[in-house]
Order: structure tokens, then sequence, then C-alpha cells
């Protein structure tokens, strides 16, 4: 039988709305602590601006950026169960679902491009120096990339992204990236 948890959004004129997902599922995501420090540190950055959600699981950081003011934003799983059943806490806001592969799906991502872009893939799973590299074209000149993974994960800066945050939060960490123009 499915147990459903509950995450809260922890900012913005939604603060305090529940985000539910089945406690079965194979999602893991982040914490209401985590996700309200990495707003803490993105500030105003967030406000007018295109988010790319990605391995969204349950929409929490998408769905968070828009109560806290962004403009847009854009959805990406391979299953998006669980993120449809949070979506009605921004119906008449913007935002797109894409369902699939991530990596796949960034490639086809040619006419859109996002201020942030945050990837919570499953840990230990995907090699950063490829979320780096597909994570170059659909991010705007100066824009920041933020990942979410295993605490194992060491940092890795390349060309065109370089670290401008690091963070570990037990068992996780979150590295901010700015794209270099």
């Amino acid at each position: 039988m499915s147990v459903e948890k509950k995450l809260r959004i922890t900012g913005g004129f939604l603060k305090g709305r529940q985000i539910s997902f089945l406690k079965d599922s194979n999602i893991r995501p982040t914490t209401d602590k985590n996700r309200s420090a990495i707003f803490s540190i993105l500030s105003d950055k967030v406000i007018d601006a295109d988010i790319l959600d990605v391995c969204c699981g349950t929409g929490a950081f998408g769905i968070e950026a828009i109560s806290r003011g962004a403009r847009s934003a854009t959805f990406i799983d391979r299953d998006t169960s669980n993120l449809l059943k949070n979506l009605h806490l921004v119906d008449g806001y913007n935002y797109t679902i894409i369902k699939g592969d991530f990596l796949k799906k960034m490639v086809t991502l040619i006419e859109k491009s996002f201020d942030i872009i945050f990837i919570d893939p499953p840990y230990l799973k995907y090699i950063l120096k490829d979320i780096l590299e597909i994570s170059s074209k659909p991010l705007r000149d100066n824009g920041i990339l933020i990942v979410e993974d295993s605490s194992k994960v060491v940092p890795y800066e390349n060309e065109t992204f370089k670290i401008i945050d690091h963070r570990i939060y037990g068992d996780s960490t979150v590295i901010f990236f700015n794209k270099k123009s």
C-alpha cells in the first residue's frame, strides 16, 4: 500500500502549502530545509527568471520558484505522476511539462533558454561532467546551474561553468555554477 508523504513550500505566496508524493515512488525529493537554503542563496535572482526543473519528481523546486516570483517553470521527468498531483498549486501560471529522460530531452530544448537550471538526478547515476555538458545550451549566459547529488560527488568545473558556491547538507551536495558569457 502506498503511503502519501508531504513536503511544504518554504517561501513566496504559496509558503506553507503542501506538496504530496507517494513514499514508495522512485523519487528522493529535496528536503524543505535544503530547498529553503538553495532559495536563500539564489535570493532575488529567481524573480522574473525562467526556471528549468530537471528530474523534477514532485516539482517542488519549480513550484516554489513560481511562488517566489519566477516568470516560468519547465519540468522534466521520466515519471510525471507525482508532479501532476501538485501542479494545481500553480494553475494559471506559466509552466510546461516535458516527459522523458533528461539527457535526451534537454538536447531538444533548442528554442528555449533558462536563467536557472536545477538538476536533482538519482544519486551517483550520472557523471557531473555530462550534466555540465548537456546544460550549457539551454542555460543563458551568466545563468545559474544548480546540481544536487550525493555528498560523495567531487565538484568539477569546465571552460563553460565556474563553481560559485558549494554546500553539503547531510548526504547531499549542492553545487552552484555560473555559466561564463
